[in-house]
């Protein structure tokens, strides 16, 4: 989780731009930079949901 702490610090957007910048233009590495720098929204909500599982009784 400390990469996706340090990955919510910075403008996602921004950083999408400049890793595009630095790659290339092309939509495969515009959609690899968006994927990048989506990942930690989709991982902090699926390990809170997991967190919360975890501590329901579901005996």
């Amino acid at each position: 989780m400390r990469i996706c702490d340090v990955l919510f610090a910075f403008p996602g957007i921004l950083l999408a731009i400049a890793v595009v910048a630095v790659l290339g233009s092309g939509i495969a590495n515009v959609i690899i930079a968006v994927a990048i720098f989506s990942i930690p929204a989709f991982a902090r909500l699926v390990r809170g949901n997991t967190l919360v599982l975890k501590q329901q009784n579901l005996y």
